[in-house]
């Protein structure tokens, strides 16, 4: 199965979908993950072994002059429509994150109107889910994925699946 994820940012927000994504592996086991992340936290993906491949939009950049930057926005867009997912997952849920979830190829899941981070993200979505809003970010992402690709929801505490590098390597 090929998930495209969208969490773009932020540090610690990121961070803690590595404990969805990695309970995901753990469920599914021929899955394929690709993310999409900001470029100022490309590297935090990388530390879960199993992540195939990064989608890096500059948007920060983007937004300050979008006429500028065309041929960059237009080359992310080529990119994240150059491969067909089983599922978008939008795990960040605002205007942003659905708007990628809504141009990349693929069943757009997302969280319903009651519980997106911003009300409109939820038209971007062809399955919206109803997820406990009252409960950790942390737990609510896990809550999502486990709704979104159909496992149980674990309920021991979760890991994140790190790898980390060592720093004798360098």
């Amino acid at each position: 199965m090929r998930i495209l994820f969208v969490k773009l940012s932020s540090m610690g927000d990121v961070l803690q979908a590595l404990a969805a994504v990695h309970d995901a592996f753990e469920a599914i086991t021929d899955l394929e993950i690709d993310w999409v992340v900001d470029e100022s936290f490309q590297e935090i993906p990388t530390l879960h072994p199993k992540i195939h491949n990064l989608i890096l939009p500059h948007h920060r950049k983007w937004r300050t002059s979008p006429i500028k930057y065309r041929k960059e926005i237009w080359q992310f867009c080529k990119k994240l429509r150059s491969k067909r997912y089983d599922l978008v997952l939008d795990g960040q849920t605002n205007w942003k994150s659905a708007l990628i979830t809504f141009f990349s190829k693929g069943h757009s899941v997302g969280l319903d109107k009651h519980s997106v981070r911003e009300y409109i993200a939820h038209f971007a979505y062809k399955t919206r889910l109803p997820v406990c809003r009252n409960q950790h970010a942390l737990e609510h992402l896990r809550e999502f994925f486990s709704k979104a690709l159909n496992y149980k929801k674990p309920d021991f505490s979760p890991s994140f699946g790190l790898k980390i590098p060592s720093l004798d390597a360098q």
